[in-house]
């Protein structure tokens, strides 16, 4: 089974959500050519540029940090947090390896 990746995660709510590349794109503020690099995992955007995305799709919070995530990124108040608790990284990396 293939990993999901932020680019073919975007893609699917893009669609599920009723949005062409163009018109999406155009409604979030990035040049199409952008997001569709950003679909085929070419490109991996910035916390700023993934909100725009995420901005504009139904979904909840817990799947905008999934969004997150899957980019590379890791959710300011997580990185606040594991910073604050660094003693905590062994544990979270076990849970989230299983």
């Amino acid at each position: 089974m293939t990993r999901p990746t932020f680019g073919t995660w975007l893609r699917k709510q893009r669609q599920k959500d009723g949005f062409g590349v163009r018109e999406f794109a155009r409604l979030c503020g990035v040049p199409a050519p952008t997001l569709s690099n950003i679909e085929h995992d070419v490109y991996v955007p910035s916390e700023d540029v993934i909100a725009k995305l995420v901005f504009h799709l139904d979904i909840t919070d817990g799947d905008h940090n999934i969004a997150l995530a899957l980019a590379g990124r890791i959710p300011f108040c997580l990185r606040r947090d594991l910073l604050r608790h660094p003693e905590l990284w062994p544990e979270i990396a076990s849970r989230v390896s299983r």
